[in-house]
């Protein structure tokens, strides 16, 4: 993960980091209220997807991109991506309310890039989400995600929130550039569907 991933590094920091800060800031710190909250986590997915793909999408256009991705030894199509996430948005643009549905990952990688293997997905949270389910799938993510601070905004300055805080914060940051609508994600809404527990047990 450390070695090949550029995307796990990252993810890897983030969430090390963030255990040391909550490990040993005080109580009621409103640093740790205002960086890991489902509020950073949509900061920084969608401001990130948004520059990201848009500057891949224009890569050769930007020396510095190209620069940057040399130096951790991607190719300008970061690693395929440009294909991928410029044929997710001209599907998405198709059909965009309703989405396309559950695929293979075959069927989904032949879409994008006319072959079997990489393109399993739109490498994207937000690009996967719509196209598997258009702006109504979007727009049930949303609820779900106020649902979800609604369940724990009585506990703002509990440990185990700002765990699971740092957690959507790292989905977020992955999700940039890789799928998270699997395990990862449904562990963070089971987390906090069952915050009144979590709480008890932690004291």
């Amino acid at each position: 993960l450390l070695v090949k991933s550029i995307t796990g590094i990252i993810g890897t920091l983030t969430l090390g980091i963030g255990i040391v800060l909550i490990n040993n800031l005080k109580r009621g710190n409103h640093i740790l209220d205002k960086a890991f909250s489902l509020f950073s986590m949509f900061v920084v997915s969608l401001g990130g997807s948004a520059v990201i793909i848009k500057a891949i999408i224009n890569i050769e256009n930007s020396l510095f991109i190209q620069n940057i991705l040399k130096f951790f030894h991607k190719d300008i199509t970061m690693s395929a991506r440009y294909y991928i996430w410029k044929s997710a948005i001209d599907f998405i643009k198709v059909n965009s309310f309703w989405g396309y549905g559950h695929e293979s990952a075959d069927t989904i990688s032949l879409k994008y890039i006319d072959k079997v293997g990489f393109g399993s997905s739109a490498h994207n949270f937000w690009l996967d989400t719509i196209y598997r389910g258009g702006i109504l799938l979007l727009f049930l993510t949303f609820l779900v995600f106020i649902c979800v601070r609604y369940q724990y905004k009585d506990y703002s300055y509990k440990k185990i929130v700002f765990i699971i805080g740092l957690w959507f914060l790292v989905i977020g940051i992955m999700g940039i550039v890789e799928p998270q609508n699997g395990d990862y994600l449904t562990v963070a809404w089971i987390a906090c569907g069952n915050i009144n527990k979590l709480k008890l047990r932690s004291g």
